[in-house]
């Protein structure tokens, strides 16, 4: 992935005009189809490996929960020897020659694009690009919009005038879809604004600890801060970083309440900065639910430290929790996650009074 790009053309096709012209005339930004035969999309992500998968169904399928952001185009393909594109990078696939309604989801862009070059080994943000046949061809749609990131590209080089009826119909959809959105997320209980806009994947942490999650978005500035640099200690201590030169001076600022000097003053791990520094960590199974079946890689200890550390340098305080107590639990492991969870709850019993009192 280099440049934010990817494109879906015939395997021998070169592109032709630029992003302007792939996206003229329609209300999203994220999936360009104004060129016959072409699609040109937009990845969270500027330089790196991102999760990308493509699907052909026989019909309209279901929109999961798990995407963030999903937009729907109409496209027709001539050749059934396609490519998807990225740079100097292309990857064959079939699909029948026809007419298909596509639509392209995200997740994750919103920390794709703030990470923007990835620095570990595991991709932050994933797409999803489903085609099933369609006829005729339709005006594209915002489905689904929870990110900046997302709302940028929608509002760029925009050049159609939406009616006023016609405009306040989407943004009554989208509202309904955003409604949707939040109870799959967070089910029943109304989430406030900080914990709706907040830089986490939250189907991740409810399945971590919901109770901690509600707890959290409901607590102050202070508290989220504490609680992230408590976190990133546990995760250094576990991965056995503390006395490692480089980190040592992170652990003293964190122990005085302040933010990580560099090479850790980013709000992700800079691993050309201290590669030859951090020896290799002890591998522990990862969290369930953080990988995808079949999936049996462990979890570098180390790693995940660094990410915890890293993520308490966010300049929302609630995101800097809610991030470094999961890097945390995933340098902990499968096996040893809820000891450093019970250990939470008990260094910060506030939090649960706080919880009993939303709950």
């Amino acid at each position: 992935m280099h440049y934010r790009f990817i494109d879906v053309r015939g395997i021998d096709d070169e592109p032709r005009g630029d992003f302007a012209a792939q996206r003229r005339g329609q209300r999203n930004g994220l999936c360009g189809a104004e060129v016959p035969g072409q699609l040109h999309m937009v990845t969270g992500l500027h330089t790196g490996d991102v999760g990308f998968r493509i699907e052909l169904h026989t019909k309209e399928p279901p929109l999961g929960a798990r995407w963030e952001e999903a937009v729907e185009v109409s496209f027709r393909t001539t050749t059934a020897e396609m490519g998807l594109h990225a740079f100097d990078d292309s990857y064959e696939f079939s699909l029948p020659p026809g007419d298909y309604r596509v639509r392209y989801c995200a997740r994750g862009m919103q920390q794709g694009e703030e990470e923007d070059t990835l620095s570990g080994e595991q991709p932050i943000d994933f797409y999803l690009l489903q085609f099933w046949p369609s006829r005729p061809p339709a005006p594209d749609r915002i489905l689904r919009q929870t990110s900046n990131a997302a709302a940028y590209w929608h509002r760029q080089d925009r050049d159609i005038e939406i009616p006023p009826d016609e405009r306040l119909v989407e943004e009554r959809r989208i509202a309904a879809e955003q409604e949707q959105y939040d109870r799959t997320r967070f089910g029943d209980r109304v989430p406030n604004d900080r914990l709706r806009d907040a830089e986490t994947y939250i189907p991740s942490f409810r399945a971590l600890d919901d109770d901690l999650m509600w707890a959290l978005g409901g607590a102050d500035d202070e508290l989220h801060r504490a609680v992230a640099r408590w976190a990133a200690l546990r995760a250094l201590s576990i991965a056995e970083l503390t006395a490692n030169p480089m980190v040592a001076p992170t652990v003293s600022a964190l122990q005085q309440g302040e933010h990580p000097p560099a090479p850790f003053d980013e709000q992700v791990p800079d691993y050309s900065a201290y590669k030859d520094h951090i020896p290799d960590g002890v591998g522990v199974p990862r969290l369930p639910w953080t990988c995808e079946p079949g999936d049996d890689r462990p979890q570098e200890r180390s790693v995940a430290a660094l990410y915890a550390v890293t993520a308490t340098n966010n300049s929302d305080s609630l995101s800097a929790a809610l991030n470094a107590v999961q890097h945390t639990a995933a340098a902990y492991g499968a096996d040893q996650y809820t000891q450093f969870l019970t250990d939470l709850w008990g260094a910060f019993p506030q939090l649960r009074l706080g919880n009993q009192a939303s709950g």
